[in-house]
């Protein structure tokens, strides 16, 4: 009907300007095309975000992963390292106590007898800092002949130290036997050495870290006189919190070298 031809023709004029029903019918068209056009660009959109999202989510992002092999050796090390007020600096001290329990120094004892003695130490080297203060107590015991058997020896440690890879927070305690008093070269030390901390680490990912360190050793041989490690075992299990999302545990074996040299070894690598 050509007047409502005219209609529609005079509607659209007031879009586009236009009086030609074909133009009218081919702008129409297009404006369909160009909404399928956009529905289809929105829905490939979606899914191209979806996807991406998807895939961001598969990543290990920092909080998720538990501790790395590299991350507890830095850790067992701390608790290990003389500089670092570790298992090994408790020994040395623990060999000077024995030498003047054994009236070697200016503090012999008589068997059964008790001493303490509380230190602070400040750590300043080139690539470690600290503070930690110690409280250290021994007593003899004697066999039936009044004779020196053995000294126990304990350590009481809180402070903190920070290096070029890690800042760490921790307390320590022990708890030790001591034997081969008067024979042979070295003294032989047998106990174990717990430590508890928080630390920060400052390299890749800077995550944060609760520990606990159980240090277990057996046969720890101290030349008598160099005051030096010649060779023990222990076995250590490392657990903790990896930024306060996963839980880790980490069990194996430290062997110590002698002349300042030890291998740790951490699920099956050795370090």
């Amino acid at each position: 009907n050509r007047s409502q031809l005219s209609d529609v023709c005079v509607d659209n004029k007031s879009i586009g300007g236009y009086n030609n029903p074909l133009l009218f019918k081919h702008q129409k068209t297009k404006t369909m095309k160009n909404l399928w056009m956009s529905i289809f660009t929105f829905s490939l959109l979606i899914s191209t975000a979806a996807l991406s999202f998807s895939c961001e989510k598969t990543e290990d992002e920092p909080g998720t992963s538990t501790i790395s092999d590299e991350e507890a050796l830095e850790i067992v090390s701390g608790a290990t390292m003389t500089a670092s007020e570790g298992l090994t600096a408790e020994a040395v001290e623990m060999a000077y106590v024995a030498d003047a329990v054994l009236e070697k120094g200016p503090s012999p004892l008589a068997c059964g007898e008790t001493a303490d003695s509380t230190f602070v130490r400040e750590i300043n080297l080139d690539r470690i800092t600290g503070l930690y203060s110690n409280y250290l107590f021994w007593g003899l015991e004697c066999n039936d002949l009044d004779l020196p058997n053995s000294i126990f020896f304990g350590r009481e440690m809180a402070g903190n130290y920070e290096t070029a890879r890690l800042i760490s927070a921790d307390e320590a305690e022990s708890d030790w036997d001591i034997s081969s008093l008067l024979t042979g070269p070295n003294y032989i030390f047998n106990g174990q050495y717990e430590r508890n901390g928080t630390q920060e680490s400052k390299v890749r990912d800077m995550r944060n870290f609760s520990s606990n360190v159980l240090i277990e050793v057996e046969d720890l041989n101290i030349d008598k006189g160099e005051k030096e490690i010649v060779s023990g075992i222990a076995q250590f299990t490392l657990t903790g919190n990896v930024n306060g999302e996963v839980d880790y545990s980490v069990t194996n074996t430290i062997m110590f070298l002698g002349e300042g040299t030890a291998n740790v070894i951490i699920n099956g690598n050795t370090y």
